[in-house]
């Protein structure tokens, strides 16, 4: 049987000596007495004895050992309770103490400073009884000095209003003047468009009618076409609006616009981006261009 090292002391292994000693000697006592009770005359008695084997022996110290352990941890664990207790003790009259430090130390402040305010209260009220007495000298010089300032103002806003009428009437008329001017401009512009756009759609048709193949016996026919356009006056697509109502017709004004590629656009790149070239619609007449 394996026994903890803890239980291993000069005490208890003095007990276990006692213990297989004793052991031993009821041992050899009851073999004695069993021989004589063998070699004896007389009635035969029959003898039950208990043998006590080492095992037994082992675990009746191991029990007793771990006993007597659990009797000192339990006055280990009761003196450390003990201890604990005195501490706790200890730091409840500590806190005791430090509280009424504190609260000393907290009246003794509370006094201090209710001394300290009423000097300060003292001092504040003689300071603005001075104080009332400057700041009514000072408001009587102020307000002599705010009614002359007044004056001044007075005059000064006047003169300013004046200025700042005198600005905005200017900056009116520069404004209509401006406005007049930029109308114009504007005017000048769509009128310089139109008639930009009319020259370019001339020459449009114009270099059509060169390309244009009359087809035989068609007179008198008109169509209308939309040409679409890239920015450089390349054909793009062609498309008969409103048809002449001869087909053969149709086609070869279709075909003459595809000969004109490219067809003329106007130079200002505003004006190539204008809808009226992109996407270009114009009446197909023979008899004005031939």
């Amino acid at each position: 049987m394996n026994v903890s090292r803890d239980l291993v002391t000069p005490h208890n292994l003095l007990i276990l000596s006692l213990v297989i000693g004793l052991h031993g000697l009821l041992v050899i006592w009851l073999s004695g007495y069993v021989s004589w009770q063998i070699s004896a005359p007389g009635p035969q008695l029959v003898i039950q004895a208990d043998i006590v084997s080492g095992q037994q022996v082992q675990d009746w110290v191991a029990a007793q050992l771990k006993q007597r352990e659990a009797e000192e941890r339990r006055r280990a664990e009761q003196a450390r309770q003990r201890l604990a207790a005195q501490q706790a003790a200890a730091r409840q009259k500590e806190a005791a103490r430090k509280r009424q430090q504190a609260e000393a130390h907290r009246r003794a402040e509370a006094e201090r400073q209710a001394v300290a305010r009423r000097a300060a209260a003292e001092l504040a009220a003689k300071q603005q009884a001075e104080a009332a007495a400057k700041r009514q000298a000072e408001a009587e010089a102020a307000r002599q000095q705010a009614e002359a300032a007044a004056q001044r103002a007075a005059e000064q806003a006047r003169q300013q209003a004046e200025q700042a009428r005198q600005r905005a009437t200017e900056a009116a008329r520069q404004r209509d003047m401006a406005e007049r001017e930029r109308a114009l401009q504007v005017q000048y512009a769509a009128v310089q468009q139109q008639a930009e756009v009319a020259r370019i759609s001339q020459l449009i048709q114009q270099k059509v009618a060169r390309y244009w193949l009359r087809p035989p016996g068609v007179t008198g026919l008109t169509c209308r076409v939309q040409v679409r356009l890239g920015t450089t006056g390349s054909v793009l697509s062609v498309a008969v609006l409103e048809s002449s109502g001869q087909h053969i017709f149709d086609q070869s004004v279709q075909a003459a616009v595809w000969k004109a590629d490219p067809l003329p656009m106007p130079v200002d790149e505003a004006l190539r981006a204008d809808p009226r070239f992109r996407e270009h619609i114009f009446i197909f007449d023979p008899a004005q261009h031939l």
